[in-house]
């Protein structure tokens, strides 16, 4: 059985062309690679035939370096799309030879996006990762000239498609015949979101020693720089909860928890701040931001670090 390896973002696209793959005989591996710029539901409804198979790659600083200076630029937001694609398909390439796959395949469709998928930037892409005529892309096949795969025969470009542009009609009709439900229409790339864009903007210009995890904290709570530190509230009870799993890290924070329903605090730790100083700044943000009033407030200690016990 001819093997393929799909590039999988999670979107539309990339799971009907799952299927599509299938439908030609292939056993088609999900190569997902994660990011801290993906949003916390970029797999929402993919059907679990998929992603019981994904194999996943954890994108690593050299690709943060990628994000902060792209040899080709940026789209509409922080997305450096060109560069993004030469580094993803660069990791696919180097799981296929070492895992003996036979095909590349990818969910792109001509002139869907103006910054990446045109039909010159698709050459470049392929020029620039060494794959000429060897990345499938079976939305648009019919639309560029054929593969090595399909002259050698072991695709059939019949039954390959011609979508093109950003409609995605053709697409959705696919997922109903394909019996997936209310798929997401892209892949969940935070760096074309203005507001998380802004946010990581603003960490870069307050942060010389930020890292992926402060990265992964903008996806999440109100954000407040104070001197040369940060505090972030919760807005709910799933994010309280997660602020309070980053707060084991108690060299890089403290965390405040109210006694009442309210917002949690985590409160990086500042070299030339004193603590006090944070939390004082902090308490009055929860007090702002809950839904009560509180007007006094005790502390105990807990995680080495001031929290907020009684009213």
């Amino acid at each position: 059985m001819t093997k393929c390896l799909l590039l999988f973002s999670g979107g539309l696209d990339s799971t009907v062309a799952f299927y599509i793959l299938k439908e030609q005989g292939c056993e088609v591996i999900p190569f997902k690679i994660t990011t801290p710029f993906l949003s916390s539901n970029h797999l929402k409804n993919v059907p679990f035939e998929i992603t019981q198979k994904i194999v996943y790659y954890e994108a690593k600083q050299d690709y943060i370096e990628l994000v902060l200076h792209p040899e080709y630029g940026y789209g509409r937001g922080l997305n450096p799309c060109i560069d993004c694609k030469i580094y993803m398909l660069k990791k696919a390439k180097e799981y296929l030879q070492q895992n003996s796959l036979d095909i590349i395949a990818t969910g792109e469709v001509v002139g869907q996006r103006p910054f990446s998928q045109q039909k010159y930037q698709l050459k470049l892409i392929e020029k620039k990762t060494n794959l000429e005529d060897k990345i499938l892309r079976p939305l648009c096949a019919k639309l560029l000239p054929p593969t090595i795969y399909e002259k050698n025969g072991i695709i059939d470009r019949e039954k390959l498609l011609s979508i093109s542009g950003r409609s995605r009609k053709i697409q959705i009709e696919l997922a109903k015949k394909y019996g997936i439900h209310n798929p997401f229409s892209a892949g969940g790339c935070l760096l074309t979101d203005k507001n998380f864009v802004d946010r990581f903007k603003t960490l870069l210009e307050k942060f010389k020693n930020w890292d992926i995890q402060d990265i992964e904290l903008l996806k999440i709570g109100r954000h407040f720089y104070y001197k040369d530190t940060k505090v972030i509230l919760g807005r709910d009870k799933n994010e309280n909860e997660t602020l309070i799993s980053y707060s084991k890290n108690k060299e890089k924070f403290f965390i405040i928890e109210p006694p009442f329903i309210g917002p949690v605090a985590l409160c990086y730790v500042s070299r030339s701040i004193d603590k006090k100083e944070i939390y004082e700044y902090a308490i009055q943000l929860i007090k702002n931001y809950s839904k009560k009033n509180q007007s006094s407030i005790n502390e105990s200690s807990s995680n080495n670090g001031p929290s907020l016990h009684t009213v």
